[in-house]
């Protein structure tokens, strides 16, 4: 418990550092993700527009989110649920539906084709198992749902910046939240069966 309640202190504040480094590259990733909230709007008048965010820690990804949405929240650390309501207060514009304590694994908790997009940013390099989590997040999305995803991959077989990965991968393993430096994510999320990547 002391060591959930720490990291998820710690996050915390690192996350709003990260938001600085990575604000263009999330604003263009959730662009599309504003376009689908705002057609849904259009399509049904009162519809809610739902997403599902994986590893959502303490709520960084809120300010990049459309005006009026739902959203899930899950993450295994249940110490994220203050830090989440807390970061919610300057983003009146998103409506924390739900809070789950759970892994990516295992969303059980959530229903088939229920939501209408998922995030995960800088999540799939530290779950046990990625092929389970891809799985679990084309069961929740809804037909014509998507996926939007920011992680970091493994380098190219051969360049240096692999060799570096593989040589750092144990020790970073053992300080971090379990993050694997060299795991290739990229082709992993390619071979789920998306409809296009």
């Amino acid at each position: 418990k002391i060591q959930q309640k720490v990291y998820a202190r710690l996050l915390n504040h690192i996350q709003q550092k990260m938001n600085l480094k990575l604000a263009k590259k999330k604003a263009h990733l959730f662009a599309d993700l504003h376009d689908m909230s705002s057609a849904t709007k259009v399509q049904q008048s009162n519809a809610k527009f739902t997403v599902l965010e994986v590893g959502a820690g303490a709520g960084a990804n809120f300010r990049f989110f459309p005006e009026g949405i739902d959203v899930i929240c899950l993450d295994p650390n249940p110490y994220f649920d203050v830090y989440i309501k807390k970061n919610l207060s300057d983003f009146p514009h998103v409506n924390l539906k739900q809070f789950v304590v759970g892994f990516a694994e295992d969303m059980s908790q959530v229903p088939d084709d229920s939501v209408d997009a998922v995030v995960c940013t800088l999540v799939l390099c530290s779950v046990t198992d990625v092929v389970a989590s891809l799985k679990e997040i084309r069961r929740i999305l809804k037909p014509g749902g998507k996926f939007f995803y920011l992680e970091h991959v493994q380098a190219d077989e051969g360049t240096f910046d692999h060799r570096l990965q593989h040589w750092f991968n144990p020790f970073w393993v053992a300080i971090s939240d379990g993050c694997q430096l060299n795991r290739n994510t990229a082709s992993l999320i390619k071979d789920t069966g998306f409809s296009s990547v």
